[in-house]
């Protein structure tokens, strides 16, 4: 093969007329591509991995509600789920809804015949379940704990509302475990886990037919019930 010297030394030609220049652009486009195809993959892989809530976060339920996993809720403010018919149930099957900055998770607005059961509340520092007037609501096997440095919100708080049972409930770390407010009668609560928050149950004078029993009550700062 024969070889010509070309005016500029900074080039060599072959007899096929192929150039330095050329030679490194074939190198350079392949390299290029692998590293824009690079950065799409860590681009993706970023979005992919950020916390997106679930669609049902923040909503208004009306029909029976079964968990399959855990329900995130990460980043949602106000109530994670509003109860908004009565006689349905919201059955966690073991598994949690997790909420760091909601106020509460389930709200049940003048409800009757709501039972939530078999679920945890991760997270919120205000309260677990509120339930807001109405009757006859079931709680049952829910851990509504706080996690934070120190006591805050209401693992249950029912308010104005009567004849409702509270059963087999944990919620440690809690300003008040169970709070029951305004002018509410007939409570069952039994076999909860009332440990270790500022208040455990708090009854009001004046809430007649209320019963207290089958808890296991110790260490809580100021008083059990």
């Amino acid at each position: 093969m024969n070889f010509k010297i070309s005016d500029s030394p900074s080039r060599i030609r072959t007899d096929g007329h192929t150039s330095k220049n050329k030679m490194a652009s074939w190198f350079a486009k392949p390299i290029l591509a692998l590293v824009l195809f690079a950065l799409l993959l860590y681009h993706g892989a970023s979005i992919s991995s950020a916390a997106v809530p679930d669609p049902i976060c923040g909503t208004t339920i009306t029909a029976d509600l079964t968990l399959a996993a855990n329900l995130d809720c990460t980043g949602v403010p106000g109530n994670i789920l509003t109860v908004g018919a009565d006689d349905i149930t919201i059955d966690g099957q073991g598994f949690s809804i997790l909420a760091d900055v909601a106020a509460t998770m389930f709200y049940l607005p003048n409800r009757t015949g709501v039972s939530v059961i078999n679920i945890g509340l991760a997270g919120t520092p205000t309260h677990g379940i509120l339930v807001s007037g109405g009757s006859g609501n079931l709680i049952t096997d829910v851990v509504a704990s706080w996690s934070g440095p120190s006591y805050s919100g209401n693992g249950v708080y029912l308010n104005h509302s009567s004849g409702n049972t509270v059963t087999n409930v944990t919620a440690n770390n809690r300003t008040y475990d169970i709070r029951i407010d305004g002018a509410s009668s007939d409570y069952t609560i039994r076999c909860g886990s009332i440990r270790d928050n500022n208040y455990g149950v708090y009854v009001p004078t004046g809430s007649p037919d209320t019963s207290v029993n089958l808890n296991h009550i110790e260490g809580n700062l100021s008083y059990g019930v």
